[in-house]
């Protein structure tokens, strides 16, 4: 049985056989190499948005500095909790030393950065407000949580 098995993988890289496929109709037959074969683009065509409205004026700056600003939030966050676990205090008193309010509080408000620049900026400046305000963002909550993994609470 073993020896079957390596006949047949051997036929296969090799292409001994013709390759049948299968249609709507009958079996047929082709000419093509396996190897070629299995190279061929099958995938279907990619489904149609309809009243989607594409983000397509986001430049790959604005993308960058969006997900940055998201990413260093997120990094914030996570130092906030651990320094948190440490027995530190929050030094923001309008956060509270609650880790479920400082991430509605710091979620909420990059939300809300975010709607300003989509909704109420001029549309002529907002390929540079979003890098800008963003990177902004960036810097403010990666250097925020730069400082609590720093920081030593006793």
């Amino acid at each position: 049985m073993r020896w079957f098995a390596l006949i047949m993988l051997s036929c296969l890289i090799t292409s001994c056989a013709k390759r049948s496929t299968i249609s709507i109709g009958e079996l047929q037959e082709t000419d093509i190499p396996f190897a070629e074969w299995v190279k061929q683009d099958f995938r279907p065509e990619p489904p149609q948005t309809v009243g989607f409205k594409e983000p397509d004026e986001w430049t790959s700056w604005n993308r960058f500095w969006f997900a940055s600003a998201l990413t260093a939030t997120g990094f914030d966050l996570v130092s906030t909790n651990s320094a948190l676990q440490d027995d530190c205090v929050e030094a923001n008193p309008l956060l509270g030393d609650s880790m479920g309010s400082i991430s509605a509080i710091s979620i909420g408000t990059l939300a809300a950065v975010y709607l300003l620049v989509e909704y109420a900026m001029p549309e002529e400046q907002r390929q540079t407000g979003r890098n800008w305000i963003y990177a902004a963002a960036t810097v403010a909550h990666g250097f925020a949580g730069i400082h609590n993994m720093n920081v030593r609470c006793e």
